[in-house]
């Protein structure tokens, strides 16, 4: 039984590694800028991209008492795009050729600083939006580490297989804890 629970929990590892694995990963630099009142600061996206895609798009919010956007400029593999309705958000198309691997630059944010201080920028994306994410060749989107701005949450494969993970766990811990109660009779 010890050994069926093992190999159970470490074939759900590698699935789940497999799940993440093709994460996007977002960073910003400086990714907490630290600043005084009048400056005129940037600040840099990059994206470790483990697939090649097409486009990408998120919003970015941050403390609008405390800065004022002034532009983005997309990286130099992107077509800028922007979206008239949605100030915040800022993304890049790429054509011909999709774009891929490690420390890509999406674009630069330049702001002004209203106030004295620092912001953290929060990078979001909607599922639902089809202009947010990041768009493989094939039409589907990589999942990344940007926050969800979705209302609704629905449960990533990555997530359901962590829960499977732990429930087995569960319930192998409570086999075993009822297995060693049991009370043994001699003769047998």
């Amino acid at each position: 039984m010890r050994r069926l629970l093992l190999v159970v929990v470490i074939g759900l590892a590698a699935a789940m590694e497999i799940a993440w694995g093709n994460t996007v990963v977002v960073s910003a630099d400086p990714p907490s800028p630290v600043f005084n009142m009048g400056d005129v600061f940037s600040v840099e996206l990059f994206a470790d991209l483990p697939d090649p895609i097409i486009g990408w798009g998120f919003d970015v919010f941050y403390d609008t008492s405390s800065v004022s956007l002034n532009s983005f400029v997309a990286g130099p593999l992107w077509f800028p795009v922007s979206n008239p309705s949605d100030a915040n958000e800022v993304g890049g198309l790429a054509f011909p050729t999709p774009v891929g691997g490690p420390d890509v630059l999406l674009g630069t944010l330049s702001f002004t600083a209203l106030k004295t201080g620092s912001i953290t920028l929060d990078l979001a994306y909607d599922p639902n939006d089809p202009t947010q994410g990041f768009a493989l060749l094939d039409g589907e989107f990589d999942p990344s580490n940007l926050r969800i701005e979705s209302a609704s949450t629905v449960p990533e494969p990555r997530d359901l297989i962590w829960l499977v993970a732990m429930g087995l766990v569960a319930i192998g811990a409570a086999h075993q804890v009822r297995r060693q109660r049991k009370p043994t009779q001699f003769g047998q």
